[in-house]
């Protein structure tokens, strides 16, 4: 917290690192947002810190989506199909449940980079044996 630069005014003003948050207000609009540099600078310094931690949680985060996409799309494909075979069609039927088990597991916010690393797994099986199925009628 910035405790340590609060202080009141001549005026009876709350200021904080000498700045006059009556005359803030006034000027920008309330609610005021105030932060002293040292703040922001152990702000800055944190998201530097977590910055490739986050990148991975994205990353994660995406392959986790598009599984989640390509189970959808595959099973409207499959549905559309009836000349699949019934081996090929048990087949993709055991990749998305396997795929859909593996992204359930998961939450998009909590997702590990060995979670992802296992989806996209799944998801690379899933697209081969999604190619018996015949998109064209």
């Amino acid at each position: 917290m910035i405790a340590n630069c609060l202080g009141i005014n001549e005026a009876g003003h709350l200021e904080i690192s000498g700045c006059d948050t009556v005359r803030l207000a006034e000027q920008y609009g309330t609610p005021l947002y105030v932060m002293s540099e040292d703040e922001i600078r152990r702000a800055m310094e944190d998201a530097r810190r977590y910055e490739a931690q986050d990148k991975a949680r994205k990353e994660a985060s995406g392959i986790r989506n598009e599984a989640e996409k390509l189970i959808y799309e595959t099973e409207q494909a499959l549905g559309r199909d009836k000349t699949i075979g019934h081996e090929d069609k048990r087949k993709v039927k055991d990749d998305i449940s396997a795929l859909r088990k593996a992204v359930n597991k998961t939450k998009p916010e909590s997702i590990t980079t060995e979670q992802a690393a296992e989806i996209a797994r799944l998801a690379e099986a899933l697209k081969q044996s999604a190619k018996a199925i015949r998109t064209e009628e």
